[in-house]
């Protein structure tokens, strides 16, 4: 098992991000975000999406009839993106940006977004720039816009965690490999999102704890 797993993780390319993902999370994470465009964004809604990857999230919503400004700093990455978006017919709805989060104060305008979704993208940064984050995306987005975090958790349980184990180390490495970025679970993002300025609509759990999704709303007043 080791070795499958380490040819696994010594094969990732952009290319085999995706296919990789689907194992490592047993195919939540296509699901999770599926259920995201159908569910959490209509036609007409003008969504930023967070460290877009190789685009799986930001092609769905635009599928769905949203205009999508997607984010990202690997240029190999949005290069597969980009074609991904050709070859789905949605390449004139969305918006490529190669940069990092904190540069968007500066390319789009404040409270221009119904929605804000970061998928996998809060585990690759440290604490202070998780809420740095989560300041910008405050910002971009409109009074009551929504924010969506997809990422990894921290399971509640000890034998929990320890099943999880098997999901999360390669996950970390894959990252690494991929963004050269270290990921880690996202601990205390509830106590953060009301730090800055969110309110939190919804929370789930999957696969033992070690996957998290939580749509937050942006209040008007903080």
């Amino acid at each position: 098992m080791c070795a499958y797993v380490l040819m696994k993780l010594l094969e990732s390319s952009p290319s085999r991000y995706d296919a990789g993902m689907e194992i490592l999370t047993l195919g939540k994470d296509r699901v999770i975000k599926e259920m995201i465009a159908t569910e959490m964004i209509r036609p007409g809604y003008r969504v930023l999406d967070l460290g877009s990857g190789t685009g799986t999230l930001a092609i769905l919503c635009a599928k769905r009839g949203a205009e999508v400004v997607a984010m990202d700093i690997s240029r190999d990455m949005l290069r597969l993106a980009r074609s991904r978006a050709s070859r789905n017919g949605v390449e004139s709805s969305i918006t490529w940006l190669e940069l990092g989060v904190l540069e968007l104060d500066s390319r789009l305008r404040d409270g221009s977004f119904d929605a804000v979704a970061a998928t996998f993208f809060f585990s690759e940064l440290s604490r202070e720039e998780r809420m740095d984050a989560l300041e910008v995306a405050w910002r971009k987005l409109k009074d009551g816009g929504l924010l969506i975090i997809l990422d990894e958790a921290r399971p509640q349980s000890r034998l929990a965690r320890s099943l999880a184990t098997m999901i999360r180390i390669p996950l970390l490495v894959i990252a690494w490999l991929v963004a050269q970025a270290r990921t880690r679970p996202v601990s205390g993002i509830e106590s953060m999102l009301g730090r800055a300025g969110f309110k939190i609509a919804s929370q789930h759990r999957y696969l033992m704890g070690s996957l998290q999704l939580i749509v937050a709303v942006k209040e008007v007043d903080r």
